[in-house]
């Protein structure tokens, strides 16, 4: 490709972003307090579980099903995010990448808990007929 033509599309991507700006979009996203803070709650609880694991403070909580724990813990903040967002308008956005996330690391984790490690390849398998049945129904325009 010309070296014009490499320099024509950089200006194109910069008008893209620009507009993508005056909208409003890219900054508002970029600053999201809630998904920084989202994150910030699970590695927190993720420190204080391994070191509730370590230290023996519980017996339902070992170094050995540590992990399970975390997944389940992880995938309540995400999910309490994602009930934040649908009753906060100034913080709503898409949210279907993340309740699939969610649901996976709370099935992992309540399964592995419970002792019931063969659920979570089933909830894989529901969400993703789920996500095909949806793709082919949905409305053609």
């Amino acid at each position: 490709m010309s070296e014009k033509g490499e320099h024509a599309r950089w200006e194109e991507a910069e008008e893209e972003e620009k507009e993508w700006d005056e909208k409003g979009r890219g900054e508002k996203w970029a600053r999201d307090p809630l998904s920084s803070a989202t994150w910030a709650i699970i590695l927190i609880l993720a420190g204080c579980i391994l070191l509730v694991a370590n230290l023996g403070m519980t017996p339902f909580i070992t170094p050995t099903n540590s992990w399970n724990w975390i997944l389940l813990m992880a995938g309540a903040v995400l999910l309490l995010q994602i009930l934040l967002r649908l009753a906060v308008p100034e913080w709503r956005r898409p949210v279907g990448g993340l309740l699939m996330l969610a649901l996976i690391l709370l099935v992992i984790g309540v399964g592995a808990v419970l002792g019931l490690e063969s659920t979570w390849p089933l909830v894989l398998i529901a969400i993703g007929v789920a996500i095909l049945i949806g793709g082919l129904l949905r409305p053609r325009f």
